[in-house]
Protein backbone atom coordinates (compact mmCIF):
# COMPACT_ATOMS: atom_id res chain seq x y z
CA UNK A 1 0.00 0.00 0.00
CA UNK A 2 2.88 2.35 0.77
CA UNK A 3 4.38 1.75 -2.68
CA UNK A 4 0.98 2.50 -4.22
CA UNK A 5 0.66 5.72 -2.25
CA UNK A 6 4.17 6.85 -3.25
CA UNK A 7 3.74 5.96 -6.90
CA UNK A 8 0.32 7.52 -7.40
CA UNK A 9 1.34 10.66 -5.52
CA UNK A 10 4.04 11.22 -8.16
CA UNK A 11 2.14 10.04 -11.22
CA UNK A 12 0.10 13.19 -11.93
CA UNK A 13 2.52 14.08 -14.73
CA UNK A 14 5.11 11.73 -16.24
CA UNK A 15 6.68 10.19 -19.31
CA UNK A 16 7.59 6.52 -19.33
CA UNK A 17 9.30 3.91 -21.51
CA UNK A 18 8.47 0.23 -21.13
CA UNK A 19 9.59 -3.03 -22.68
CA UNK A 20 7.88 -6.39 -22.20
CA UNK A 21 9.09 -9.75 -23.52
CA UNK A 22 7.16 -13.03 -23.43
CA UNK A 23 8.47 -16.50 -24.32
CA UNK A 24 6.12 -19.49 -24.19
CA UNK A 25 6.85 -23.11 -25.20
CA UNK A 26 4.54 -26.07 -24.59
CA UNK A 27 4.53 -29.77 -25.48
CA UNK A 28 1.30 -31.64 -24.77
CA UNK A 29 1.14 -35.43 -25.14
CA UNK A 30 -2.31 -35.74 -23.50
CA UNK A 31 -4.20 -35.11 -26.75
CA UNK A 32 -4.72 -37.74 -29.44
CA UNK A 33 -2.14 -35.99 -31.59
CA UNK A 34 0.80 -34.56 -29.59
CA UNK A 35 0.86 -30.79 -29.83
CA UNK A 36 3.74 -28.35 -29.75
CA UNK A 37 2.91 -24.68 -29.28
CA UNK A 38 5.15 -21.69 -28.88
CA UNK A 39 5.04 -17.92 -28.82
CA UNK A 40 7.65 -15.19 -28.66
CA UNK A 41 6.50 -11.60 -28.35
CA UNK A 42 8.01 -8.24 -27.53
CA UNK A 43 6.11 -5.04 -26.74
CA UNK A 44 7.84 -1.65 -26.67
CA UNK A 45 5.83 1.32 -25.35
CA UNK A 46 6.19 4.98 -24.59
CA UNK A 47 3.55 6.67 -22.44
CA UNK A 48 2.93 10.26 -21.36
CA UNK A 49 0.37 11.48 -18.81
CA UNK A 50 -0.64 15.03 -17.95
CA UNK A 51 -3.58 15.32 -15.53
CA UNK A 52 -6.59 14.05 -17.51
CA UNK A 53 -4.79 12.91 -20.66
CA UNK A 54 -2.82 9.69 -21.21
CA UNK A 55 -1.09 9.01 -24.53
CA UNK A 56 0.57 5.67 -25.29
CA UNK A 57 2.45 4.53 -28.41
CA UNK A 58 3.03 0.78 -28.61
CA UNK A 59 4.79 -1.55 -31.03
CA UNK A 60 4.19 -5.30 -30.78
CA UNK A 61 6.25 -7.94 -32.60
CA UNK A 62 5.20 -11.60 -32.49
CA UNK A 63 7.28 -14.46 -33.84
CA UNK A 64 6.92 -18.26 -33.83
CA UNK A 65 3.19 -17.95 -33.21
CA UNK A 66 1.46 -21.31 -33.63
CA UNK A 67 -0.97 -21.47 -30.72
CA UNK A 68 -4.03 -21.57 -32.96
CA UNK A 69 -2.94 -24.13 -35.56
CA UNK A 70 0.09 -26.11 -34.33
CA UNK A 71 2.63 -26.50 -37.08
CA UNK A 72 1.36 -23.44 -38.99
CA UNK A 73 3.39 -20.58 -37.61
CA UNK A 74 3.17 -16.98 -38.74
CA UNK A 75 4.80 -13.77 -37.61
CA UNK A 76 3.31 -10.38 -36.90
CA UNK A 77 6.07 -7.78 -37.05
CA UNK A 78 5.81 -4.18 -35.86
CA UNK A 79 2.11 -4.07 -35.07
CA UNK A 80 1.39 -0.58 -33.71
CA UNK A 81 -1.30 0.48 -31.24
CA UNK A 82 -1.53 4.18 -30.49
CA UNK A 83 -3.88 5.00 -27.62
CA UNK A 84 -5.19 8.25 -26.13
CA UNK A 85 -7.33 8.37 -22.98
CA UNK A 86 -9.26 11.35 -21.64
CA UNK A 87 -11.72 10.58 -18.88
CA UNK A 88 -13.91 7.77 -20.20
CA UNK A 89 -13.08 8.55 -23.82
CA UNK A 90 -10.75 6.19 -25.70
CA UNK A 91 -9.02 6.92 -29.02
CA UNK A 92 -7.05 4.18 -30.77
CA UNK A 93 -5.28 3.76 -34.10
CA UNK A 94 -3.58 0.54 -35.25
CA UNK A 95 -2.03 -1.03 -38.34
CA UNK A 96 -3.10 -4.53 -37.21
CA UNK A 97 -5.57 -5.03 -40.06
CA UNK A 98 -2.97 -3.93 -42.61
CA UNK A 99 -0.40 -6.32 -41.12
CA UNK A 100 -2.92 -9.19 -41.13
CA UNK A 101 -3.69 -8.38 -44.77
CA UNK A 102 0.00 -8.80 -45.62
CA UNK A 103 0.02 -12.16 -43.82
CA UNK A 104 -3.14 -13.31 -45.66
CA UNK A 105 -3.09 -11.40 -48.98
CA UNK A 106 -5.91 -13.53 -50.51
CA UNK A 107 -8.42 -12.74 -47.75
CA UNK A 108 -10.98 -10.38 -49.35
CA UNK A 109 -12.53 -9.39 -46.00
CA UNK A 110 -9.17 -8.22 -44.69
CA UNK A 111 -8.55 -6.30 -47.93
CA UNK A 112 -11.82 -4.38 -47.49
CA UNK A 113 -11.25 -3.87 -43.76
CA UNK A 114 -7.75 -2.48 -44.39
CA UNK A 115 -9.31 0.32 -46.43
CA UNK A 116 -11.48 1.29 -43.46
CA UNK A 117 -9.11 0.66 -40.54
CA UNK A 118 -5.45 1.56 -40.99
CA UNK A 119 -2.72 3.33 -39.04
CA UNK A 120 -4.09 6.71 -40.14
CA UNK A 121 -7.62 5.91 -38.91
CA UNK A 122 -8.59 6.92 -35.38
CA UNK A 123 -11.37 4.97 -33.66
CA UNK A 124 -13.26 6.61 -30.80
CA UNK A 125 -15.33 5.00 -28.04
CA UNK A 126 -16.32 5.08 -24.37
CA UNK A 127 -14.31 2.70 -22.16
CA UNK A 128 -17.10 1.79 -19.76
CA UNK A 129 -19.52 1.02 -22.62
CA UNK A 130 -16.92 -1.16 -24.35
CA UNK A 131 -16.28 -3.10 -21.13
CA UNK A 132 -20.00 -3.79 -20.68
CA UNK A 133 -20.92 -4.49 -24.31
CA UNK A 134 -17.85 -6.43 -25.44
CA UNK A 135 -16.11 -7.71 -22.29
CA UNK A 136 -19.20 -8.82 -20.38
CA UNK A 137 -18.57 -6.66 -17.29
CA UNK A 138 -21.44 -5.39 -15.20
CA UNK A 139 -21.84 -1.60 -15.10
CA UNK A 140 -20.53 -1.20 -11.54
CA UNK A 141 -17.33 -3.17 -12.26
CA UNK A 142 -16.85 -1.28 -15.54
CA UNK A 143 -17.13 2.07 -13.73
CA UNK A 144 -14.58 0.95 -11.11
CA UNK A 145 -12.14 -0.35 -13.76
CA UNK A 146 -12.49 2.87 -15.79
CA UNK A 147 -11.84 5.01 -12.70
CA UNK A 148 -8.72 2.97 -11.82
CA UNK A 149 -7.48 3.24 -15.42
CA UNK A 150 -8.12 6.93 -16.00
CA UNK A 151 -7.87 8.28 -12.45
CA UNK A 152 -5.25 6.06 -10.77
CA UNK A 153 -5.91 5.64 -7.09
CA UNK A 154 -3.83 4.10 -4.34
CA UNK A 155 -3.79 0.35 -3.80
CA UNK A 156 -5.65 0.49 -0.48
CA UNK A 157 -8.52 2.48 -2.06
CA UNK A 158 -8.74 -0.02 -4.92
CA UNK A 159 -8.69 -2.86 -2.40
CA UNK A 160 -11.46 -1.25 -0.36
CA UNK A 161 -13.54 -0.79 -3.51
CA UNK A 162 -13.12 -4.46 -4.43
CA UNK A 163 -14.60 -5.48 -1.07
CA UNK A 164 -17.48 -3.00 -1.27
CA UNK A 165 -19.86 -5.67 -2.56
CA UNK A 166 -19.56 -7.88 0.52
CA UNK A 167 -22.57 -8.06 2.82
CA UNK A 168 -21.38 -6.91 6.25
CA UNK A 169 -24.19 -8.88 7.94
CA UNK A 170 -23.33 -12.16 6.22
CA UNK A 171 -21.14 -14.71 8.00
CA UNK A 172 -20.26 -16.27 4.62
CA UNK A 173 -19.12 -12.92 3.26
CA UNK A 174 -17.05 -12.35 6.40
CA UNK A 175 -15.28 -15.70 5.97
CA UNK A 176 -14.68 -15.03 2.25
CA UNK A 177 -13.29 -11.56 2.98
CA UNK A 178 -11.02 -12.90 5.73
CA UNK A 179 -9.74 -15.59 3.37
CA UNK A 180 -8.99 -13.09 0.59
CA UNK A 181 -7.25 -10.63 2.90
CA UNK A 182 -5.18 -13.46 4.41
CA UNK A 183 -4.16 -14.57 0.90
CA UNK A 184 -3.11 -11.01 -0.03
CA UNK A 185 -1.06 -10.71 3.17
CA UNK A 186 0.55 -14.12 2.64
CA UNK A 187 1.40 -13.50 -1.03
CA UNK A 188 2.21 -9.77 -0.89
CA UNK A 189 3.01 -9.10 2.76
CA UNK A 190 6.20 -7.96 4.47
CA UNK A 191 7.79 -11.42 4.26
CA UNK A 192 7.95 -11.18 0.48
CA UNK A 193 7.65 -7.45 -0.27
CA UNK A 194 10.35 -5.12 1.10
CA UNK A 195 10.35 -1.31 1.13
CA UNK A 196 13.36 0.71 2.31
CA UNK A 197 13.93 4.46 2.40
CA UNK A 198 17.35 5.75 1.37
CA UNK A 199 19.29 8.66 2.87
CA UNK A 200 18.31 10.91 -0.08
CA UNK A 201 14.60 10.31 0.57
CA UNK A 202 14.07 7.86 -2.31
CA UNK A 203 12.68 4.37 -1.79
CA UNK A 204 13.82 0.95 -2.99
CA UNK A 205 11.29 -1.88 -3.16
CA UNK A 206 11.61 -5.58 -3.97
CA UNK A 207 9.38 -8.64 -4.17
CA UNK A 208 10.29 -12.30 -4.46
CA UNK A 209 8.01 -15.34 -4.70
CA UNK A 210 9.68 -18.73 -5.19
CA UNK A 211 8.35 -22.26 -5.58
CA UNK A 212 9.04 -23.16 -1.93
CA UNK A 213 7.21 -20.11 -0.60
CA UNK A 214 4.24 -20.73 -2.90
CA UNK A 215 4.05 -24.41 -1.89
CA UNK A 216 4.10 -23.44 1.80
CA UNK A 217 1.21 -21.04 1.19
CA UNK A 218 -0.86 -23.58 -0.79
CA UNK A 219 -0.34 -26.49 1.61
CA UNK A 220 -1.04 -24.41 4.74
CA UNK A 221 -4.16 -22.90 3.16
CA UNK A 222 -5.37 -26.37 2.11
CA UNK A 223 -4.68 -27.84 5.54
CA UNK A 224 -6.47 -24.96 7.26
CA UNK A 225 -9.54 -25.54 5.10
CA UNK A 226 -9.73 -29.17 6.26
CA UNK A 227 -10.62 -30.29 2.74
CA UNK A 228 -7.38 -32.11 1.89
CA UNK A 229 -6.13 -35.42 3.26
CA UNK A 230 -2.71 -37.09 3.52
CA UNK A 231 -3.12 -38.92 0.19
CA UNK A 232 -4.01 -35.67 -1.52
CA UNK A 233 -0.95 -34.02 0.01
CA UNK A 234 1.34 -36.79 -1.26
CA UNK A 235 -0.15 -36.50 -4.74
CA UNK A 236 0.28 -32.73 -4.63
CA UNK A 237 3.96 -33.14 -3.67
CA UNK A 238 4.53 -35.23 -6.81
CA UNK A 239 2.99 -32.47 -8.92
CA UNK A 240 5.10 -29.85 -7.16
CA UNK A 241 8.25 -31.81 -8.00
CA UNK A 242 7.63 -31.21 -11.72
CA UNK A 243 6.70 -27.56 -11.21
CA UNK A 244 8.81 -24.43 -10.70
CA UNK A 245 7.99 -20.75 -10.39
CA UNK A 246 9.98 -17.61 -9.67
CA UNK A 247 8.62 -14.05 -9.55
CA UNK A 248 10.85 -11.04 -8.84
CA UNK A 249 10.27 -7.28 -8.77
CA UNK A 250 12.87 -4.61 -8.08
CA UNK A 251 12.31 -0.88 -8.23
CA UNK A 252 13.11 2.62 -7.07
CA UNK A 253 10.87 5.64 -6.41
CA UNK A 254 12.22 9.17 -6.05
CA UNK A 255 10.84 12.68 -6.54
CA UNK A 256 11.97 12.58 -10.17
CA UNK A 257 11.88 8.96 -11.32
CA UNK A 258 10.17 5.60 -10.93
CA UNK A 259 12.06 2.55 -12.24
CA UNK A 260 11.21 -1.12 -11.95
CA UNK A 261 12.13 -4.52 -13.37
CA UNK A 262 9.76 -7.47 -13.17
CA UNK A 263 10.18 -11.09 -14.21
CA UNK A 264 8.11 -14.26 -14.05
CA UNK A 265 9.35 -17.76 -14.88
CA UNK A 266 7.16 -20.89 -14.83
CA UNK A 267 8.11 -24.41 -15.86
CA UNK A 268 6.44 -27.83 -15.74
CA UNK A 269 8.37 -30.91 -16.82
CA UNK A 270 6.69 -34.34 -16.97
CA UNK A 271 6.70 -37.18 -19.51
CA UNK A 272 3.30 -36.10 -20.82
CA UNK A 273 3.47 -32.33 -20.51
CA UNK A 274 6.22 -29.72 -20.77
CA UNK A 275 5.81 -26.00 -20.31
CA UNK A 276 8.34 -23.20 -20.16
CA UNK A 277 7.14 -19.62 -19.90
CA UNK A 278 9.12 -16.46 -19.17
CA UNK A 279 7.81 -12.90 -18.85
CA UNK A 280 10.04 -9.89 -18.28
CA UNK A 281 9.19 -6.19 -18.11
CA UNK A 282 11.21 -3.05 -17.58
CA UNK A 283 9.86 0.44 -16.98
CA UNK A 284 11.59 3.81 -16.57
CA UNK A 285 9.47 6.88 -15.79
CA UNK A 286 10.41 10.52 -15.38
CA UNK A 287 8.15 12.73 -13.25
CA UNK A 288 6.95 16.18 -14.32
CA UNK A 289 8.14 16.00 -17.93
CA UNK A 290 4.93 16.41 -19.97
CA UNK A 291 2.77 19.37 -20.96
CA UNK A 292 -0.44 18.69 -22.90
CA UNK A 293 -1.81 22.24 -22.54
CA UNK A 294 -2.36 22.65 -26.29
CA UNK A 295 -2.96 18.99 -27.07
CA UNK A 296 -4.93 18.33 -30.28
CA UNK A 297 -7.25 15.33 -30.22
CA UNK A 298 -7.81 13.27 -33.42
CA UNK A 299 -10.45 14.59 -35.82
CA UNK A 300 -12.72 12.70 -38.25
CA UNK A 301 -12.77 9.62 -36.03
CA UNK A 302 -14.75 6.44 -36.64
CA UNK A 303 -16.98 4.99 -33.93
CA UNK A 304 -15.17 2.10 -32.23
CA UNK A 305 -18.39 0.72 -30.74
CA UNK A 306 -19.93 0.46 -34.24
CA UNK A 307 -16.85 -1.27 -35.70
CA UNK A 308 -16.77 -3.80 -32.86
CA UNK A 309 -20.51 -4.45 -33.19
CA UNK A 310 -20.03 -5.26 -36.89
CA UNK A 311 -17.12 -7.59 -36.10
CA UNK A 312 -19.09 -9.27 -33.32
CA UNK A 313 -22.05 -9.82 -35.67
CA UNK A 314 -19.77 -11.36 -38.31
CA UNK A 315 -17.92 -13.61 -35.85
CA UNK A 316 -20.89 -14.89 -33.87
Amino acid sequence: MKVGELGYALNENYSSNQKLRLVFDMENAFSETPQISNLQAELVSSTAKDKEIIESNNTLSISSFNLIEPGKSFDLKDVTFNIILKGKKLYISTNLVEVMKSVKPDDKTLAIAAEIINENTWLEGDIDELLVDFCGMDEKSAELFTAMLTEPQSFDKALSASFAGFDENSAISAVMMESQIDSIIRLFGDDLFKLNQNADGSYNFSYSLTKDKLIDYITEAAAASGEIGIEDMLEAEEIFEAFNINITINGNISDEKINNDMSLEISVNTDAFKLNAAWAAQSDSEIGTVDFTDYAFPENTRNLNTILTLLKTRLY
